[in-house]
């Protein structure tokens, strides 16, 4: 594997969605994997190969984070995965 040298505001975003994020499944409180990807892909930019299209099966999977994204890089839908302090509805 090879390194990957990014600018600092985008790595930090990264270290920040990291360290604030909860995990999605709500009845065994542990991290999926689409968990991770969703906080590298909003925070971070960083997406797998596989969402780009592909002419062969004949469609386009689309990226949602390109109208979300906020001036701090981090999107609307991320903020989903951040833990509120305030948030003791349960």
């Amino acid at each position: 594997m090879r390194d990957f040298y990014i600018p600092e505001a985008q790595f930090w975003n990264l270290i920040e969605a990291f360290t604030k994020a909860k995990p999605q499944n709500i009845f065994t409180g542990q991290f999926e994997a689409s968990d991770f990807v969703t906080i590298l892909g909003e925070a971070g930019g960083i997406w797998p190969e596989s969402v780009q299209s592909d002419p062969a099966r004949g469609y386009q999977l689309k990226r949602a984070n390109h109208a979300a994204r906020g001036e701090d890089g981090v999107s609307a839908a991320l903020d989903a995965l951040i833990t509120d302090p305030d948030d003791d509805d349960f």
